[in-house]
């Protein structure tokens, strides 16, 4: 059972039971300005770099409460990849290199 219903005269709350409470989805990022102010908070961990047999690329940062994702065209992909903070780690992960 992944979560119980609560009545409470007017009000109904749902309230998730076992494992996994914690988990949510990741949070799609829209613009590289926004994805790149995220970058810059403190409690960003590390950055992936997920190129795709199609155009498009992946960037997914992790904080400790999200993952965010952007997608983006090639012609973004080095501006945001330059533009990332020097104190992230950044993983690049190469689909057409394995």
């Amino acid at each position: 059972m992944i979560g119980t219903l609560h009545a409470n005269k007017n009000e109904k709350r749902f309230r998730k039971v076992g494992w996994p409470f914690f988990t949510s989805m990741p949070k799609q990022v829209t613009t590289p300005k926004e994805f790149l102010a995220l970058a810059a908070r403190s409690d960003a961990k590390w950055v992936k770099v997920k190129k795709s047999s199609d155009e498009n690329t992946k960037f997914k940062l992790r904080t400790t409460k999200y993952l965010y994702t952007l997608t983006v065209k090639p012609k973004f992909v080095e501006l945001v990849q330059n533009s990332i903070p020097e104190s992230l780690e950044v993983i690049v992960l190469d689909k057409k290199a394995e």
